[in-house]
């Protein structure tokens, strides 16, 4: 071969070991000119290929290094986020370990159960601890059950070494780990205001309610009172056109019957619905059943007396000074029952009697009209359906004789 072939062959070979060499960040120089044997030069442009190599090897783990760093600071950053977030709402982060058994909380959590920072926070039977006696097997059950339903939802109260007493409410979901192993991860708030202020809006609710029932049931009760004297004073009216000659006179009985009428309908108006009170929640309230019968009694007397007809309360030696009851629909029975009574023509006196049976702990009350012509009242029984479920409701029975 000749010295320019075999220069032009060198230089073929050289190129390509030389290039690698300065892409790789180096400069291959060498000595002798081209009377170096063949194994240094493979040698040397080996070398040069392996150094390139490694270089670029190490350009991309500084790269991938690079992004492994940026990734951590994005997630530190949303980590910062995340707890500024939770710590502003006041919420802690938990996790349970069914195979362990284990209940591990952050600084959070550990607050609302009150825990210290020098306290072991991880057994779960410090934790338990914590639980209102009132809610500690309900808790545990549910909890148990939930590492089999996969999502956990609940709200006890849990009472911190000094006395106090803080509602919380927790909620996870279960999630199963590479090894097989369930945990269930959620959040814990506390609400203790939170449910103050609804069992503070409740009561007032309630109290609102009660006082809507109790003017309705004073209504019905004015509407039944009203309904009985307007119905005492129209058959006084009957009686009364019955005998008077005089059509003038009639006329005049017929007007004022008519406005006895509308007063009727208007009770009517006042409780919308005739026997509204049987429809009102009954109250079960201690009672003293002589007062109200003599109240009863003391509104109706004057028309006894204008009758010639007094009106007599007598009570038995054994009757106890108060009885569970219902006052609204024990008086509406009275009234109705005095109302019939007073109805009668010829009435001489009415007995409302109020008697016990120790024995049998049985309470009855008796409205007896006494007089001449007196018999059995047919409009009596058609009210007695409805006195007969008002006396059910307490309990009780009627009998019209």
């Amino acid at each position: 071969m000749s010295p320019k072939l075999v220069s032009e062959w060198f230089r073929g070979l050289l190129l390509p070991g030389l290039g690698v060499v300065i892409a790789g960040g180096g400069v291959l120089a060498w000595a002798g000119g081209w009377g170096v044997s063949w194994p240094v030069w493979a040698v040397v442009l080996g070398l040069g290929g392996a150094t390139g190599g490694l270089l670029v090897l190490a350009a991309r783990r500084q790269r991938r290094i690079a992004e492994l760093e940026e990734r951590v600071r994005e997630l530190g950053a949303l980590s910062t986020r995340r707890e500024v977030a939770l710590a502003g709402a006041g919420i802690g982060i938990w996790e349970y370990d069914s195979g362990r058994n284990s209940l591990a909380g952050d600084r959070r959590m550990q607050e609302i159960f009150g825990f210290g920072p020098e306290e072991a926070r991880q057994d779960s039977e410090a934790w338990r601890a914590r639980l209102h006696p009132d809610d500690a097997a309900g808790v545990v059950s549910r909890l148990c059950k939930a590492v089999e339903a996969g999502q956990y939802r609940d709200g006890f109260r849990i009472v911190l070494p000094g006395g106090e007493i803080r509602h919380v409410r927790l909620s996870g979901s279960r999630h199963v780990e590479a090894d097989g192993s369930t945990r269930i991860v959620g959040i814990c708030r506390e609400v203790t205001e939170e449910v103050a202020q609804e069992q503070m809006l409740r009561a007032k609710l309630g109290e609102a309610e009660a006082a809507q029932v109790a003017e309705a049931r004073r209504l019905a009760m004015m509407g039944l009172e009203t309904r009985v004297t307007a119905r005492g004073i129209t058959e006084m009216l009957d009686l009364l056109r019955a005998g008077m000659p005089d059509p003038e006179q009639r006329r005049q009985v017929e007007i004022a019957r008519a406005w006895t009428e509308a007063l009727r309908e208007i009770s009517k108006a006042v409780v919308a619905r005739d026997g509204e009170a049987e429809r009102l929640p009954p109250v079960q309230v201690p009672v003293h059943v002589g007062r109200l019968v003599e109240e009863v009694a003391a509104r109706y007397r004057p028309v006894g007396e204008a009758m010639a007809a007094p009106v007599v309360v007598e009570i038995a030696p054994r009757v106890p000074d108060r009885v569970i009851a219902d006052p609204v629909q024990l008086r509406q029975i009275v009234v109705t029952l005095l109302g019939r009574a007073l109805g009668h023509t010829g009435l001489k006196r009415i007995e409302i009697g109020i008697g016990y049976v120790p024995r049998t702990a049985e309470l009855s009350i008796t409205v007896q009209a006494f007089g001449s012509g007196i018999e059995a009242d047919a409009a009596a029984d058609g009210g007695k359906a409805r006195l007969e479920r008002l006396a059910a409701q307490m309990g009780g029975t009627v009998a019209v004789e």
